[in-house]
């Protein structure tokens, strides 16, 4: 841009800019984006399998899990088999009654 003054055109120096446009970049950016979302769903590729059928039968069990509960006052209450929560139990009496069952199981499975 020139600008005359006094007979004379002079020249007004724009200050230097040092970052860089990249106004540009995010353009073609955008549309390398749109141009794979549109074309990602054509492409199909893949191959068949054959897969293997499995045996869906359930697991039968006999035993009914063992519930264990602990009230908001710090009972321990026991729901397994014949025992049912109806009273309170301590921590010994209730390792002794799973491992009681455990020691069961274990002879059951060996049968």
């Amino acid at each position: 841009m020139a600008i005359q003054r006094s007979g004379r055109f002079e020249r007004i120096k724009k200050p230097l800019k040092s970052d860089m446009n990249v106004v540009p970049y995010i353009d073609v950016m955008l549309v390398l984006l749109v141009i794979f979302m549109v074309t990602a769903p054509m492409i199909t590729s893949g191959i068949k399998v054959d897969l293997p059928q499995a045996n869906n039968n359930p697991i039968e069990s006999k035993d009914m899990p063992a519930m264990v509960t602990i009230g908001k006052d710090g009972n321990i209450y026991l729901q397994y088999q014949d025992h049912k929560d109806s009273e309170p139990l301590s921590l010994e009496q209730l390792e002794a009654i799973l491992s009681d069952a455990q020691k069961q199981a274990e002879q059951e499975n060996k049968q």
